[in-house]
């Protein structure tokens, strides 16, 4: 878990784009972890250790920043507050927004 990032997905459209048909639940959950935006939670300790502060203009992603992240990357946890969470590779945070 040394390089692990906690990252709270965007809230996704629950319509359509163009429609008023609501989307159906599966269909809504798997789009949720489609999103490539959302913002850092928590960082583990060894995170982004590895990559020198040029590859991030010496701004290394950290708890509160909105990033953009690998489509699917990673796996998903409930919290215990009921908040679906992404815990993926620090290599899978792509920019911060």
């Amino acid at each position: 878990l040394a390089f692990k990032v906690v990252v709270l997905p965007d809230p996704v459209d629950e319509k359509f784009a163009g429609s008023s048909l609501l989307k159906p639940v599966e269909s809504q959950k798997k789009e949720e972890y489609a999103t490539t935006k959302g913002t850092i939670v928590a960082v583990a300790s060894a995170a982004f250790s590895h990559v020198t502060d040029d590859e991030w203009a010496g701004q290394k992603p950290r708890p509160g920043d909105h990033v953009i992240f690998t489509k699917y990357a990673g796996f998903r946890h409930t919290g215990a507050d009921g908040k679906d969470y992404l815990i993926v590779k620090d290599e899978d945070i792509h920019a911060k927004l």
